[in-house]
């Protein structure tokens, strides 16, 4: 899709992606665009001095959250998006393992079997943290909710 070739990575303003996309109508545009972001391909996102502040806030908040016992999903403060953002309970246990600066997929794997062994659902925990690391790890890291 045109639009989302143009869109890349990273934030973009709306202006950005109409100069990027010069033969599609602004009216146009801006539906594409809804739609996206209703099927969560692309998101709306704060900007960058605001996610600043929010940064440490947040940050904050989701390593409370995330210490909270319990295997259920939750719903983390983002500093780039300024919302919230559901996770799973295997996201969270990710989550919870890389905030707590332990980083390696066998970590992620420990903490899986710890807080949500019911989710594996025959899967090796190992296997599934490593596709948790590959697969999400890039996109909460996109979101700030997720350090480098």
């Amino acid at each position: 899709m045109e639009t989302l070739d143009a869109l890349g990575e990273g934030p973009h303003t709306l202006a950005d992606v109409e100069a990027a996309l010069p033969n599609i109508p602004i009216d146009d545009l801006i539906k594409r665009i809804i739609l996206l972001a209703a099927v969560r391909v692309v998101r709306p996102a704060i900007a960058p001095e605001q996610r600043s502040v929010a940064a440490p806030r947040c940050a904050a908040l989701n390593a409370y959250i995330l210490s909270l016992s319990g295997g259920s999903g939750a719903v983390l403060a983002s500093p780039v998006l300024g919302a919230g953002v559901e996770v799973s309970p295997l996201e969270r246990a990710l989550l919870a393992t890389f905030t707590a600066g332990r980083r390696s997929v066998e970590e992620c794997a420990e903490e899986i079997v710890r807080v949500c062994p019911g989710e594996l659902r025959g899967r090796s925990a190992q296997d599934v943290a490593a596709l948790l690391h590959a697969d999400q790890l890039p996109f909460f890291r996109a979101m700030g909710l997720a350090g480098n």
